[in-house]
C-alpha cells in the first residue's frame, strides 16, 4: 500500500468515551502538544500519546473523557485551541 492511500488522520471510538487516533507522518512534537492541551480540559479523564515503532512514520493518541463531552469533541476543542495560539503568536511575530 501507497503511503498516499493511507488518511492522514484516522479516529476509532471503540469503547465509550475512550477513542485512538491515529496521524500519518507526525511524531512526538505533534502528538505531545495535542497530549498536553488535551489534559487541560477538565472532562478529560486520561489523554496519552506513543510513536508505535521508531521507523513508522505514525503517532497515536489515546483520549479518554468523563461523559460531559465525547472524546472527538474533546479533540476538535483542543486542536482549535491550538491553532488559536498558533494564529496569536504568528500575529505577534
Amino acid at each position: 500500500m501507497n503511503l498516499n492511500d493511507k488518511p492522514k488522520v484516522k479516529y476509532q471510538e471503540d469503547k465509550v468515551n475512550l477513542a485512538l487516533v491515529t496521524i500519518q507522518e507526525e511524531d512526538h512534537t505533534l502528538g505531545n502538544i495535542i497530549r498536553h492541551q488535551l489534559l487541560k480540559d477538565r472532562s478529560v479523564k486520561f489523554s496519552g500519546y506513543k510513536r508505535p515503532h521508531p521507523l513508522e512514520p505514525y503517532i497515536e493518541i489515546k483520549v479518554q473523557t468523563n461523559g460531559v463531552k465525547p472524546p472527538s469533541q474533546a479533540v476538535r476543542d483542543a486542536c482549535d485551541e491550538l491553532t488559536a495560539q498558533v494564529e496569536m503568536m504568528e500575529v505577534a511575530f
